[in-house]
């Protein structure tokens, strides 16, 4: 279809409502799902883990303890403007041990968050918008306390990372 105007559907007040592009009758329509949508009236919270980090060698480094005692759910998501990619690994904070890697059963064995190419980390390529991190970590979301580290395997890098956590108040 080449471009066209096409009249936005409204109500009895002239206002915009839901609605979505019909392909087969070549118009908007209402949106089927509009009575599905349901408004908490909640704030979403956004806290910034690593906030616009540097990278300049190749040792790794993690940010601070994170509390999610606090969220009923949550997402983690990375932003990269790096020229280089970056490793991502969820680091368990044990209360008085410190911090511990993580094992995960896979349904045939133990794997390890880690470093090396057979250990389970997220690599988020060089000048990445967004990454959403629950996809390749899952079990975070289950953890009250952990912290994430990062490590590039080329430096000196230019540009930075930011990872934030965002989500529903307890």
């Amino acid at each position: 279809m080449g471009y066209q105007d096409r009249s936005i559907l409204t109500d009895a007040n002239g206002l915009p409502i839901p609605q979505m592009w019909d392909e087969e009758s070549d118009q908007f329509i209402p949106y089927p799902k509009v009575s599905d949508v349901k408004l908490t009236g909640r704030n979403v919270i956004k806290r910034r883990i690593i906030d616009q980090q540097e990278i300049r060698n190749t040792s790794s480094f993690a940010s601070d303890k994170i509390d999610t005692s606090d969220f009923q759910s949550f997402s983690i998501y990375a932003r990269s403007t790096l020229d280089q990619d970056v490793k991502l690994i969820p680091i368990k904070e044990n209360e008085g041990t410190g911090r511990t890697a993580l094992n995960v059963w896979d349904g045939e064995m133990f794997k390890l968050y880690g470093w090396s190419s057979n250990d389970i980390h997220a690599k988020i390529p060089g000048n990445t918008l967004i990454y959403h991190l629950d996809n390749v970590f899952p079990e975070i979301i289950a953890m009250p306390n952990f912290s994430i580290q990062a490590r590039c395997d080329t430096a000196p890098t230019s540009g930075f990372i930011v990872v934030w956590i965002e989500g529903v108040p307890a």
